[in-house]
């Protein structure tokens, strides 16, 4: 009976609570670190990456496109320096643009780079190397020769996750539940394909999430309370203790993810779309 009422304490927090990022690329400037110059670039940087994807969303490989994100990483480079950690999510940004103009092979070179220089950074076993290193199994795995039908099957399992999300923000919480279950069952097809374990996979993690935040709309909050818990073991399996979805010593972690909504977790930018290009 304690357990139930404090169950329904902490799943009846309010929605506004302030999300931490789920992978480090998402993470925000560390402004206060900075120098002015450093500032200034990241405001005139943000319509250069908002033309890119919207260039990106008319035509995968378009050229302006391409050449907007080599410009643009050269500029970072001369902002910022080799080593820094904001060079590091450029990589990455740069990586997924190149997956999606289908150059694949560049993609996982890069996303190579990616780990390489958070080790560099902060160390092998920080959160942050650990979930690029997540992040170039995936990679590497869909940029195989012959991958076409993996990257189909994964692009479609975020098609179905961005339904969720929509149908969630509609108020559909019945329907919006069975799009991340659907969802669900395509990220463990894809990380059986590639050799990553349930208990491995962030994407699916991801998923967990947002269908307990659908159990916990729906006053189902048992549900809601096993599958973040669920979640959050996947998190601490991947990233360990120190990852900021995890570690944390006042509310407890399972409460402030189902607090705040589908898209919360583990999620930077929207994707422009879907398609087997992811």
């Amino acid at each position: 009976m304690i357990h139930r009422i404090c169950c329904l304490v902490f799943l009846g927090l309010t929605w506004s609570l302030p999300a931490f990022a789920g992978e480090p690329w998402d993470e925000p400037p560390r402004y206060s670190t900075l120098t002015d110059e450093q500032k200034k670039w990241l405001d005139e940087r943000a319509p250069i990456r908002t033309r890119i994807e919207r260039l990106q969303k008319a035509n995968w490989a378009n050229v302006e496109a391409l050449n907007l994100v080599r410009s643009s990483f050269d500029k970072d480079r001369k902002v910022f320096g080799d080593n820094h950690e904001e060079i590091a999510k450029s990589i990455r940004y740069m990586s997924g643009r190149f997956y999606y103009a289908g150059e694949f092979e560049t993609a996982a070179k890069l996303q190579l780079g990616v780990v390489e220089l958070y080790e560099q950074l902060f160390g092998n076993n920080n959160w942050r190397a650990r979930s690029a290193a997540f992040k170039l199994t995936v990679t590497a795995a869909l940029s195989k020769p012959g991958g076409k039908p993996l990257r189909t099957l994964y692009g479609s399992g975020w098609n179905t996750f961005d339904a969720g999300d929509k149908l969630f923000a509609e108020g559909k919480f019945t329907e919006a539940l069975a799009k991340y279950e659907q969802a669900a069952r395509l990220f463990r097809q894809v990380g059986a394909a590639i050799n990553v374990p349930d208990n491995k996979n962030i994407d699916l993690a991801r998923t967990i999430v947002n269908a307990a935040k659908c159990h916990q709309a729906l006053a189902v909050h048992d549900q809601a309370e096993k599958a973040v818990r669920v979640a959050l073991e996947i998190i601490k399996t991947n990233y360990g203790d120190d990852h900021p979805e995890y570690a944390t010593d006042s509310c407890p972690a399972v409460a402030q993810e189902i607090c705040r909504g589908p898209g919360s977790f583990g999620k930077g930018p929207r994707h422009a779309n879907r398609s087997d290009r992811r």
